[in-house]
């Protein structure tokens, strides 16, 4: 997924749901999917939530 202002996702992708309104990313890993973050577009609000998400995960 290209950057969304200035929050990189690459290696991420997006799914589209309730006419464009609700963004799914998430992460294709072999066979499994990996869902990231389910959100409103509005604000960026997904993609800082999926940003957050990542970084938890790779400090574990």
């Amino acid at each position: 997924m290209d950057n969304k202002g200035s929050i990189n996702l690459d290696g991420y992708f997006k799914l589209y749901a309730c006419d464009k309104r609700i963004r799914i990313i998430y992460e294709k890993i072999d066979n499994i999917i990996k869902v990231i973050a389910i959100g409103k577009w509005e604000d960026m609000e997904v993609y800082n939530i999926a940003l957050q998400r990542i970084l938890t995960m790779n400090q574990d």
